[in-house]
């Protein structure tokens, strides 16, 4: 299988058989050549589609499309540097202001001074961690190479706490003592003395005058649209572009684009139950854009045999990365469709992830909430993988990074800055670390994968729409029902909307509802619903909870816990799938046995 990859200061990946974590000792000679070897002393690593593996740093060769990021000096060094602030020095501020403009997907490692860089996009596109041994700083996207290296690390207790609830770790900190990561956006600065230093150069924040008119803003969507997915074309070439499609707005709109201009070669595929109403959306739109179209049947049986499995086990290991719960949906279809072929080993695929729709709870952030209820909010919402946890209050790292986003928008109490505070921390957070993280899935079977929806264009528009686009995802449902239309080649289904109205008149609805808020019982109702569907999901949840049995399932749905929670529970106490040792033990236990 495919061992997690790390993209170094060259412009392209390179394969090679090694091991892809770094130790950088300070002042690297090979570091200090290759920066002279560059046509500027800082240059950014732009991710290629092609698979394949990274290179040491030492062999890494120049190529004539790094794209130059700075003018400044390679020798300069800020002597007044301190592990304190954020860096400040004009070298860093100049790499910042060129970050930013960044399109695609990208890490970036270099040098400044005895320092070294690390950054990663705004979608963290690949995980980097570092951590210092004392003397020298190990720089890997690869956790296990990290636990080869330093045998004797263990887990951190308060960020499993949080990951229990969460299925991710917060911030910068993750699973284990001592080991950070790269965050969403972020610019980290390694010095010698084993201090470092953060600046994030993802400005989420919303300009002061936004764009009111529907036609104006439905313009500039297209056009961001049409900038990212020309650059994928652009990129992928005669490749073949595989589809997630789910038969929701994001697939549909990435067809109807596909569409728009003129790409060839395109396949789409699903899994799930076969009657979950899902599957048969998802056929019904690839009908309708005429394309060619597979579905992975999903059963109890086949995903728990799978999950016990040692190809499950090797994912599970490749695919946490130190910050998160694998994401294992389409791991199954993944592992059948590469297998049968359907999915080429050239093949990109183009998952659905999109700027749009990070927000939550809308009416309450728009009404202008004191920043302590709207803090509460953010916990309650992100925080409930165990159901309501009252211990997770206590925890102060939690309050901390929920006000660090607040900082990092600049929330004022304005409508628009509490818009901008709910969705920046979902997409530093929950996005980067959890639902971006899915794209390990593709690396693990060996295939490329873009995200044209989360590329700059598409993050820039969409701060720039009025509240009453972005607030929510009507408009963009609107926008997408219209640009399906004009698209498809014949009309496609209705979206799947887990409702359960069964049919009454909208007065007796409304009656009914008053009554069961009332007395208290809608929620106990909710709750019967959603542990019904967990224990029955379209997508066979229930199997990859193994090795936990139906009956001790609804005993911990029944106490709150989700299927992220039973996962979050099953993973820190190496159970999940199997008891392979994957995650290290607490703090003066034995080490692990692998």
């Amino acid at each position: 299988m495919a061992v997690p990859r790390l993209l170094l200061s060259s412009s392209t990946w390179l394969d090679s058989s090694d091991h892809s974590t770094r130790v950088w000792a300070p002042l690297p000679a090979y570091a200090k050549a290759l920066l002279r070897a560059l046509d500027s002393p800082l240059s950014l690593a732009r991710r290629d589609v092609r698979a394949s593996r990274a290179v040491p740093v030492s062999s890494v060769a120049p190529t004539s499309n790094a794209v130059p990021l700075s003018s400044t000096n390679p020798a300069h060094k800020d002597s007044n540097a301190s592990p304190s602030r954020a860096p400040t020095t004009p070298s860093v501020q100049a790499l910042s202001q060129a970050l930013a403009e960044a399109y695609g997907h990208w890490s970036l490692i270099s040098s400044l001074g005895e320092s070294i860089l690390l950054a990663t996009d705004r979608m963290r596109s690949l995980g980097l961690l570092y951590a210092f041994d004392g003397q020298r700083w190990i720089i890997t996207d690869d956790v296990n190479s990290l636990l080869a290296h330093l045998p004797g690390l263990r887990r951190d207790e308060r960020q499993a706490k949080i990951f229990a609830s969460f299925g991710y770790t917060l911030g910068r900190r993750t699973l284990l003592e001592g080991v950070s990561s790269v965050e969403a956006g972020s610019l980290v600065l390694l010095n010698p003395d084993g201090s470092t230093s953060t600046s994030s150069f993802a400005d989420y924040r919303r300009p002061s005058v936004l764009i009111d008119e529907e036609a104006e803003f439905h313009a500039l969507f297209e056009k961001a649209l049409d900038q990212s997915f020309t650059r994928l074309l652009d990129a992928a070439g005669s490749r073949t572009l595989a589809v997630p499609l789910s038969g929701g707005l994001d697939s549909r709109l990435l067809l109807a684009w596909l569409t728009r201009l003129g790409a060839s070669n395109i396949r789409t595929f699903t899994y799930g139950k076969p009657a979950a109403p899902e599957v048969g959306i998802s056929h019904g739109v690839a009908q309708a854009f005429a394309l060619p179209w597979v579905s992975v049947d999903y059963t109890p049986e086949k995903i728990s045999a799978f999950w016990s499995g040692p190809e499950a086990e090797a994912f599970r290991r490749a695919n946490w990365c130190g910050v998160s719960l694998p994401h294992v949906q389409d791991s199954y279809a993944l592992h059948e469709l590469c297998r049968s072929g359907w999915i080429d080993e050239d093949a990109i695929l183009l998952p659905g992830h999109t700027i749009v729709g990070n927000g939550h709870d809308e009416d309450f952030v728009l009404s202008a909430p004191p920043a302590g209820e709207l803090a509460r909010l953010i916990a309650s919402r992100h925080a409930g993988a165990q159901g309501r946890d009252r211990s997770i209050n206590e925890e102060p790292l939690i309050s901390r990074e929920i006000l660090r986003a607040a900082q990092q928008v600049r929330f004022d109490g304005s409508p628009a800055s509490a818009l901008s505070w709910v969705e920046w921390f979902n997409l530093r957070e929950r996005q980067a670390k959890y639902i971006n993280h899915s794209m390990r899935a593709y690396e693990f079977y060996e295939r490329s994968w873009a995200a044209p929806m989360l590329d700059l264009d598409m993050w820039q528009t969409w701060l720039k729409g009025g509240l009453n686009f972005t607030k929510d995802r009507a408009w963009y449902a609107r926008f997408v029902a219209a640009a399906v239309q004009g698209y498809a080649k014949a009309p496609t289904p209705p979206l799947h909307v887990s409702s359960n109205d069964h049919s009454l008149p909208p007065r007796l609805k409304g009656a009914l509802l008053a009554t069961m808020r009332a007395t208290r019982t809608e929620r106990l109702l909710s709750r019967s619903r959603s542990i019904r569907t967990m224990l029955d999901h379209p997508m066979a949840f229930e199997a990859f909870s193994a090795p936990l049995s139906k009956s001790q399932q609804f005993r911990s749905h029944l106490c709150g816990a989700s299927s992220t929670g039973l996962w979050s529970t099953l993973f820190l106490d190496n159970r999940w799938g199997n008891d392979a040792q994957i995650l290290p033990p607490p703090p003066g236990a034995p080490g692990l046995t692998r």
